[in-house]
Parts: structure tokens; sequence; C-alpha cells
């Protein structure tokens, strides 16, 4: 893998939504907690869906970002 920017972890993430049941309006995004760990919460609502470790969803997004280039 190339070496990731982790500032711009965040600028790189996909939009995914929270709830497609419509109830919740808000997009799952990343929050640092420290230098290894990623909380993944609703923009909206702040529900916690995940965490992981920055590492490994900086792979995640770079895979995602690869795939949907041109």
């Amino acid at each position: 893998m190339t070496e990731q920017d982790p500032q711009t972890l965040a600028h790189r993430f996909p939009l995914i939504p929270h709830d497609h049941s419509g109830d919740c309006c808000g997009c799952i995004r990343p929050v640092e907690m420290d230098e290894r760990t990623i909380e993944l919460r609703c923009n909206e609502c702040g529900a916690l869906v995940g965490v992981l470790d920055r590492s490994v969803l900086e792979d995640l997004v770079w895979l995602v970002n690869r795939a949907n280039c041109p």
C-alpha cells in the first residue's frame, strides 16, 4: 500500500448514510480518538457505529477510493 496522509482521512471517507429507514438523515463519519483509534459516528445523531484501528480504516478508504476512480 502507498503511504496514507492521516490529516485527510475525513475528507477521503466515502459518504455512507447512517439510517436507510429515514429516522436519521446523518452520515457515518470518522472521529479520531487517539493516534491509533477511529470511531465511526453519525454526524447527525451521534450514534457510535464502530471502532477501528486507524491503519485498517485508512487502507479500506484507500481501496474504496481507488475502486471508484475511472
